[in-house]
């Protein structure tokens, strides 16, 4: 067997020691998935945030089986944060017949991935009774289409390979009857502070960020989408010496120094929703505020905030111990530090929110993640679905009164966000002086009225 320091890189993220083990991480190893090359197909060991997108474009292939320890975490991520995005590509790589992955662990680590996953992983857009494309949403449980439960006690079989549960840390893999992996050889994480050493390390480079006390500023911070190269979209906010982050992306200390900001400055945190590619980050922030021995100041609504206890609390027995919630609907956020909030509920799988923020005379909108076609928000008042002041939220003239808006924008066909010909029909309804910039799109923008949001942008 090889050892981890044999292993060498092959692509962004993407380490092989040449012998058919494959690590998915840092450079150091200090938080690692792996992909074991096997006569039955790719068996996964755990994950990363942002594993999909690192390891599809080289390998162009999706794990037969995936082995889950315990979820462990360091300031660098967590071991479950990164199982979403391949299940919604085995869901929908061949819609009529769906790739089921087989999970393997122990019952009870399977009743915590599972938890999580049938969260994000639930409902369907259909035609309402008026014959309206996509105006209904109705429960569907994607995850089980695609999730196979394979609870292990000491020893199983796959095909011609062969599952060693020696413990909930140790795994060890044979393939026809060859020893492949042992997990004792290949560590997922490394909790002995050498994650937190790194962190430290890194951010001595950081700058600190000098805001302009009376401006209200934006920064895109990342504005693509969790299936493809790119930082996930996520913002900064800043005005009279505040510096908030909207759902910080994995790695976030990292992408802050490419930014001008060291992540120790961020005071608050807002989570619109929990689909992976906006929580990415959400672990290993909260682990260097555990390390700190602060809290993390969260920002969102209570139904989120549920959310997040379910995914996370594996992680760190109860997220409320470490969090000081505020919800983003309460009183305080007419007036937060000089600012104003508002927000709405989207349209969107999940419990998804949309901004607008207002400071000295200047407003800026954020849709938040959103299927917005006026067919379809016309649809919804005259079923009943909405009611006449959520209509009022949804339609484009929310943003009326803001000088800049970014909106959810896809180029792809993604059947849960908008197209970009609706944002192009959503701006007839604003001011010809606003600023439309498109983001979450994977994909270059070409419009002459929809701007293209890019990675460290200041608005």
């Amino acid at each position: 067997m090889e050892v981890i320091d044999s292993f060498k890189k092959v692509a962004e993220g993407v380490y092989s020691t040449g012998n058919g083990v494959h690590r998915i991480g840092d450079e150091q190893g200090y938080l690692s998935a792996y992909l074991i090359e096997t006569s039955i197909g790719l068996v996964q060991i755990n994950t990363v945030p942002e594993l999909f997108k690192t390891y599809f474009p080289v390998f162009k292939k999706l794990p037969v089986a995936i082995f889950a320890s315990s979820p462990r975490t360091n300031e660098l991520g967590d071991s479950y944060t990164g199982f979403e995005f391949e299940l919604w590509v085995s869901r929908f790589m061949d819609f009529m017949n769906p790739n089921r992955i087989k999970f393997i662990s122990s019952e009870e680590n399977l009743k915590k991935i599972y938890a999580r996953l049938e969260i994000p992983m639930n409902g369907n857009y259909v035609n309402d009774e008026l014959g309206t494309e996509r105006s209904r949403f109705v429960a569907k449980r994607w995850v089980d289409d695609v999730f196979e439960w394979v609870p292990i006690q000491q020893e199983m079989t796959v095909g011609t390979v062969k599952f060693q549960y020696v413990n909930d840390n140790h795994l060890v893999v044979y393939d026809r009857k060859k020893l492949v992996f042992d997990s004792e050889l290949f560590p997922n994480i490394i909790l002995n502070g050498k994650a937190s050493s790194f962190v430290d390390e890194k951010l001595k480079s950081a700058r600190l960020f000098t805001g302009r006390q009376d401006e209200l500023e934006l920064i895109v911070a990342g504005a693509s989408i969790g299936t493809r190269p790119g930082v996930t979209s996520n913002f900064l906010l800043s005005w009279n010496n505040r510096l908030v982050w909207i759902d910080p992306p994995a790695r976030a200390f990292e992408k802050g120094i490419q930014l001008g900001i060291h992540l120790d400055q961020v005071q608050d945190f807002i989570i619109s929703h929990v689909h992976e590619d906006h929580i990415e980050g959400f672990s290993s922030i909260l682990k260097r505020k555990i390390n700190q021995n602060k809290k993390l100041n969260l920002i969102s609504v209570p139904e989120v905030f549920d959310q997040l206890k379910t995914i996370f609390n594996p992680n760190f027995g109860s997220i409320s111990e470490y969090v000081d919630f505020k919800s983003i609907t309460s009183p305080e956020f007419k007036n937060y530090h000089g600012a104003a909030f508002e927000t709405r509920i989207n349209y969107h799988p999940v419990h998804t929110l949309g901004f607008k923020v207002s400071f000295n005379g200047k407003k800026v909108g954020i849709s938040g993640d959103i299927l917005y076609k006026k067919s379809i928000l016309d649809s919804r008042l005259k079923t009943g679905d909405v009611s006449k002041s959520d209509y009022e939220k949804l339609h484009p003239t929310w943003f009326s009164d803001c000088q800049v808006v970014l909106h959810d924008t896809t180029v792809s066909g993604d059947p849960v966000h908008t197209t970009l010909s609706d944002v192009e029909e959503l701006a007839t309804h604003l001011p010809e002086s606003t600023l439309i910039y498109g983001y979450h799109a994977g994909a270059p923008i070409e419009s002459n009225i929809v701007r293209q949001a890019k990675f460290g942008d200041h608005l």
